[in-house]
């Protein structure tokens, strides 16, 4: 038949999907672990020896944070680019769905209760994607707030709170900016655009 290749398209848009679903929770599962890792560490210095922990706790949670910051940025980019692919093939599996039922059972379309949009927009700030990458940018901002709240440069505490406060603050700020952003700059793109560039 003309459409087992559509249908062929279909079941393998699905199960991409699955795929992409799995790499979020992957992701988020990964980052949860390096943190309590984390933790595990500076606990296990400090049983070995507490006293070069209390000399050393600054660097020694900055190099940590530092790790975690690069990883969770990295994981962001990971979380938003997988939305992106997410989105193009349910995009692809709501065109094939919209085209077999108008050619072989249009009767069906008016009662028709799953998803026909081929032009939904990438970014909803709900949507379990979306919560996962702010999610990313809460970590961030935390890894952020541990390597500013520990520098050695501030001369005062005030100093040192308000420019944790700010830099905490700021890197949120762009974090919750940027989410959107990416996936305006990819929502009016095809798909050969945004992944191959041409």
């Amino acid at each position: 038949m003309k459409t087992d290749f559509l249908i062929a398209e279909f079941q393998e848009c699905f199960a991409q999907n699955r795929y992409y679903d799995t790499v979020q929770t992957k992701m988020f599962n990964l980052s949860l672990l390096l943190a309590s890792i984390f933790v595990t560490v500076l606990w296990a210095i400090a049983q070995v020896d507490r006293t070069y922990f209390v000399q050393n706790l600054g660097i020694v949670i900055q190099f940590s944070s530092l790790f975690l910051l690069i990883f969770n940025i990295i994981s962001l980019w990971i979380v938003l680019r997988n939305r992106v692919y997410f989105v193009f093939c349910t995009r692809q599996m709501n065109t094939i769905r919209w085209f077999l039922i108008r050619k072989e059972v249009p009767s069906f379309l008016p009662k028709n209760q799953m998803y026909l949009s081929e032009n939904f927009s990438m970014y909803k700030p709900f949507n379990v994607h979306s919560l996962i990458a702010y999610i990313f940018v809460l970590f961030i901002s935390g890894c952020v707030w541990l390597i500013v709240s520990f520098s050695p440069q501030h001369t005062t505490l005030l100093d040192r709170n308000l420019w944790t406060v700010w830099t905490t603050f700021f890197s949120f700020l762009l974090g919750i900016i940027f989410i959107p952003l990416f996936f305006s700059w990819h929502d009016k793109k095809s798909s050969d655009k945004v992944i191959h560039n041409k």
